[in-house]
């Protein structure tokens, strides 16, 4: 890999379109259970966030993986791949059942603690205690899409994707509302149509794998290849991933958390508004997750003159890519933000509307925020950007903890938040990646 626009395509548009679909999901549910009542779409975006905290516990450990592997290939030391896949899938079980044991048994104590109104805290816990089944497909799906993605492997990732998306489009509709003979469930077949959609998907990626062979070319769960040694190495760069990354996310918690304390109409606003950030700030996602790979080759290959120039060249794609996705939002925000819903909710289309354009503000520079953030990830230096996620965030709660002081505070004025957080987050990595220590870090 040389890190030009070619090989930073190449990689993000898969990406891309597998994120497209993976998001899905999320925006499937939103859209759903909008028009099945209003607890429910109260409940799921708190809910959602939730999932995503605990979720991102075992997807941010594979992170460590994609580096490992992308850099090993750089490398040529194709052996030390199926090392790092055994080991990561191993550890990846064990987080799973502590996920699990946590959702099944203790989502209840945690929704009464956050949620105020009755009914949006009995259809979060339903939620929560149906998606705990799913977390295993969730981890062990990470770990494929982990090794896929360091190989640069990016067709089955699309394909399973899609079909993910499909299929929990489809269920949803079936389980939600009770169609075609199917019992009406409401928020819990939400829940069951996003298990059996993710379940698919690893089967998907097990049969992939066995058919083109990779168990055998990278010599997977051999006994030399489950080794302390190598489970240690993976540990000391993916948990500091795992650590930034939750405390990234529960930076988004307290600010829903204050969100849901200003009433359930504003929280409905920012439920809408949340689902559509999530899905309009997928190329910036896609892009550093492009930049994973990429960065971690390089520095595998010791072309450490070409990391710079490669994440200006993925931060420039990512923030013009936004820039022209965003532009529909800015024109005609009614039409995004109606998108769910049934007659009774229509009053939080004006509402949304000045919210929808902070977002896109907060959009254009979480595109260029997080690709520089995850370039430091990708090198290795994830300590220094553990250091950099705490001093953010606390700053980050600072300014929130203060704002939602102010007495009358708008909802638009409470997601300029986003704003501040990513430009911080921006002037503190930019700063560091200019020192040039990065190039130092070995794995």
């Amino acid at each position: 890999m040389k890190g030009d626009y070619k090989d930073i395509i190449r990689l993000a548009t898969p990406i891309l379109l597998g994120g497209v679909a993976q998001n899905s999901i999320a925006f499937a549910d939103t859209a759903m259970l909008a028009r099945y009542g209003q607890p429910e779409l109260t409940a799921v975006g708190i809910v959602s966030v939730w999932y995503l905290v605990l979720f991102m516990a075992g997807f941010a450990f594979t992170k460590g993986t994609q580096i490992f592997t992308a850099r090993r290939l750089g490398e040529q030391n194709l052996p030390a791949i199926g090392a790092i896949f055994s080991n990561s899938f191993v550890i990846l079980l064990a987080l799973g059942l502590l996920v699990f044991l946590a959702l099944r048994f203790g989502s209840s104590y945690a929704m009464e603690w956050y949620f105020e109104d009755e009914l949006a805290r009995k259809a979060g816990t339903e939620y929560l205690e149906i998606r705990a089944y799913g977390i295993f497909f969730s981890f062990t799906g990470s770990v494929f899409l982990a090794f896929f993605l360091g190989l640069g492997i990016m067709r089955v990732l699309v394909f399973s994707m899609l079909l993910m998306s499909t299929v929990n489009i489809f269920l949803n509709y079936l389980l939600v509302f009770g169609k075609w003979g199917f019992p009406e469930m409401g928020i819990s077949g939400s829940a069951l149509a996003s298990n059996i959609s993710e379940g698919l998907v690893t089967i998907i990626f097990v049969v992939y794998t066995l058919v083109q062979k990779f168990h055998i070319k990278y010599s997977f769960f051999k006994r030399h290849v489950l080794s302390v040694s190598v489970a240690s190495s993976l540990a000391s760069i993916s948990f500091p991933i795992v650590v930034l990354t939750i405390i990234g996310l529960l930076g988004w918690i307290v600010f829903m958390y204050f969100v849901e304390k200003m009433g359930a109409f504003d929280t409905q606003v920012s439920n809408l508004v949340k689902s559509l950030y999530m899905f309009f700030g997928l190329p910036a996602w896609a892009y550093s997750a492009a930049a994973g790979t990429i960065i971690s080759n390089l520095m595998g290959q010791k072309l450490y003159h070409r990391v710079f120039a490669a994440i200006k060249n993925i931060a420039v794609l990512s923030f013009v890519t936004t820039v022209i996705v965003s532009l529909p939002l800015l024109l005609i925000p009614e039409t995004f933000v109606s998108y769910t819903l049934n007659p009774e909710l229509k009053s939080l289309v004006p509402a949304s509307v000045p919210v929808m354009y902070v977002m896109v503000a907060a959009l254009l520079v979480y595109s260029v925020s997080l690709i520089i953030f995850h370039g430091i990830v990708s090198t290795g230096s994830v300590k220094v950007s553990l250091g950099i996620m705490i001093v953010t965030v606390f700053l980050y709660l600072v300014f929130v903890f203060g704002l939602f002081r102010i007495e009358g505070l708008s909802v638009a004025a409470a997601w300029s938040t986003e704003i501040f957080y990513w430009l911080l987050l921006l002037l503190i990595s930019g700063l560091y990646f200019r020192t040039g220590r990065w190039k130092k870090t070995e794995i």
